[in-house]
């Protein structure tokens, strides 16, 4: 080894990976008080709660970054209508900085969350119907087998056989011919809460579609519009609201955690983080209060046509079921976020994955503690070095 080689690793790559944990610190420190700042005035976590909190996590904490810990028990002793306490609470560093690594496969994130393969990886699953895709500057079209016709709506068997070569011209004159129709970006660094999705009208001139592909810098798919079912669109009409379902794949079997539903308001989507209502696994309805954004507490849902407290959800066995068998296709993930519809027809139909940023700050807001069943899981990320 070069004398240079050694000294990066025994003096430089410590201070780097320092002031990055540094770094991120500060960014989550921000963004802590970004959620308390929605509470006004902002109610002291009780005595018994505080002890309980600062017992747990001084084994797993240095006493630095308690306070910071206490911060998120705090809001979400503020959020939470259903377990306002609890111990096991995470606060957003421990989760991102040391949960997350710990636990999924960092490496594998960027191809496997990329949208422009969830055909080849999810084939047997319901899911949009791909148009087309740009993919590394190049354009394609999903072909499939003879039992699937361009007009399906659902592609419960679909057998992707090959991506077809075609120019930009075809794509157009592909896009123009499918009636309305989404885009959006597939990388997983360049999608969230809505950002880059847009709806294609069929009415499109070829010089607005021109205009709009070549806004994209980057890969991209086109899609069908989905038909959401009329549950779900009785809570808003205009978004396609949808389901985050955060599933942990642990000593050989896979697990629901947490579940939300997202809806939207005047967008397209339901995920810029609009309204928020939690899940009761176990009785399958929404919970009975609503969060807007990152915590603060709303009355009703301003588009809803029948009231959103304590609604039993139609086939919520199959959405979960259908996030584990999916879930066990990707070991190289072991928590994964899942964001999921219904459609025409209340069956469950999947639109994307997040093994990079599954979330828990709205989930504990309301829920219950991600991991209050999984002390092991925290133990083994408070060791966690990168």
């Amino acid at each position: 080894m070069s004398i240079l080689a050694s000294t990066y690793r025994t003096f430089l790559k410590p201070l780097r990976a320092r002031y990055t944990r540094a770094q991120a610190m500060r960014y989550f420190l921000a963004k802590t008080q970004s959620y308390k700042s929605l509470h006004n005035p902002l109610k002291p976590l009780p005595q018994e709660a505080k002890e309980a909190c600062l017992d747990f996590w001084s084994r797993y904490l240095p006493a630095s970054r308690l306070s910071h810990t206490l911060d998120w028990h705090t809001i979400i002793y503020n959020s939470n209508r259903f377990c306002p306490t609890h111990h096991a609470y995470l606060d957003n560093a421990f989760y991102y900085m040391q949960i997350l690594p710990a636990l999924n496969a960092k490496g594998y994130v960027e191809a496997l969350a990329d949208k422009n393969y969830a055909d080849l990886l999810f084939t047997p699953f319901n899911r949009p119907k791909s148009i087309a895709k740009c993919i590394n500057g190049a354009y394609f079209v999903q072909e499939y087998s003879s039992l699937e016709t361009p007009k399906t709506a659902r592609i419960d068997s679909a057998s992707p056989r090959s991506l077809r070569a075609i120019s930009k011209r075809e794509l157009i004159s592909l896009v123009r011919d499918s009636g309305e129709c989404v885009i959006k970006p597939t990388k997983s660094n360049e999608t969230g809460s809505g950002k880059g999705v847009a709806l294609i009208e069929s009415s499109a001139k070829e010089s607005e579609l021109e205009a709009l592909l070549t806004s994209y810098k980057s890969d991209f798919i086109v899609q069908e519009k989905i038909s959401q079912s009329k549950w779900l669109s009785a809570l808003n009409p205009t978004s396609i609201n949808t389901f985050r379902i955060v599933s942990l794949l642990w000593e050989g079997r896979v697990e629901i955690l947490s579940a939300t539903l997202l809806v939207g308001e005047d967008g397209l989507t339901s995920n810029g983080g609009h309204f928020r209502i939690g899940i009761d696994l176990a009785q399958g309805c929404l919970r009975d209060f609503i969060i807007r954004g990152k915590g603060e507490h709303i009355d009703s849902l301003p588009n809803a046509t029948k009231e959103p407290r304590n609604l039993p959800i139609p086939n919520l066995h199959k959405l979960l079921d259908m996030a584990k068998d999916m879930h066990s296709l990707l070991p190289h993930f072991k928590l994964i976020g899942w964001d999921f519809t219904l459609d025409s027809s209340d069956e469950p139909m999947f639109i994307e994955l997040n093994p990079d940023v599954p979330g828990c700050e709205i989930m504990e807001q309301l829920n219950e503690p991600m991991f209050k069943n999984h002390e092991e899981i925290i133990t083994l990320a408070s060791t966690y070095r990168p």
